[in-house]
């Protein structure tokens, strides 16, 4: 029995689908890429409210933006060699 959708002739695909393929060990572009370009965004923010603000939030913001990428980058560089 035939619906209108299914071919008779139609046969199964023996090409696994793309999910499948992949192994259980590999990451995503996602996982790999995410955090590096949130800090890049950071940095963005904060060179470009540093270099047109005068004062007040800009400047705030523009400490707040840079601060996390020096302080992501001593955790992971300095303290983290320690731990281990």
């Amino acid at each position: 029995m035939t619906g209108p959708d299914r071919r008779p002739d139609a046969r199964p695909s023996s090409q696994p689908k793309r999910a499948a393929r992949r192994h259980e060990g590999q990451l995503g572009a996602v996982a790999i890429w995410g955090w590096p370009i949130v800090l890049g965004v950071l940095t963005t923010i904060g060179l470009v409210s540093a270099l047109f603000s005068d004062g007040g939030f800009g400047d705030l913001l523009a400490g707040v933006c840079l601060a996390v990428p020096v302080v992501v980058g001593v955790w992971y560089g300095w303290m983290r060699r320690r731990a281990g």
